[in-house]
């Protein structure tokens, strides 16, 4: 990923110092969480399909993937679409072309034949040319630790995974070959969750 920032907080609440229940009731909060904001991980295209170790009949099952191959006049700049990730996202799984032109007539070709002159028997396609959705993820935490004696307290935590709710997007589906290029069919962080604890502590 070529950029990923990652940062841990803790922030004990500075909250007034009150005597009796409304003292035992402001103490000891705490704030604190996790946010990850990256890029995505770099997709290599494939293209089983006319897969040149094979003379085009696919090699899935010899453990040999072809990279794509561009069209003449094609190159990384028209692979990604445009829109919001969402939109690309439902493009996809409605018929349209998805994260990428996979399904674009014109994007690509079939890989050169094994006996072709001058064949390298890969598509002309460099590894990694895209990107995957990238993360914007905040994990979340309040706690209370109330202190019942001196060597004795109760906390009490709520944490918030995915505080925002943000859909997170796993990578879509690389290979040309089939009717699925480009599609997103998963996520890679879980819809928001709320785990709720309370820790006695002697």
């Amino acid at each position: 990923r070529p950029h990923r920032f990652v940062m841990n907080y803790l922030w004990n609440l500075p909250l007034p110092q009150r005597p009796g229940v409304a003292g035992k009731v402001m103490e000891g909060w705490a704030w604190s969480g996790v946010i990850t904001v990256q890029n995505g991980y770099p997709i290599t295209l494939t293209d089983l399909g006319g897969s040149v170790f094979c003379g085009g009949n696919g090699c899935s099952g010899n453990g040999v993937v072809s990279t794509a191959n561009f069209c003449p006049g094609k190159w990384v700049q028209d692979v990604a679409t445009h829109g919001s990730i969402q939109q690309r996202v439902t493009s996809g799984l409605t018929g349209g072309p998805g994260y990428f032109n996979g399904k674009a007539e014109g994007v690509f070709c079939q890989q050169p034949t094994v006996n072709g002159p001058g064949n390298t028997l890969f598509g002309n396609a460099p590894g990694g040319i895209l990107l995957g959705p990238g993360q914007n993820n905040w994990d979340m935490s309040i706690a209370k630790t109330t202190r019942i004696r001196e060597s004795q307290s109760v906390q009490f935590r709520a944490e918030f995974f995915n505080t925002f709710n943000h859909p997170q997007f796993s990578l879509p589906n690389p290979s040309l070959s089939g009717g699925s290029a480009g599609q997103i069919t998963g996520t890679s962080v879980s819809p928001r969750i709320i785990q709720l604890a309370l820790k006695y502590l002697f």
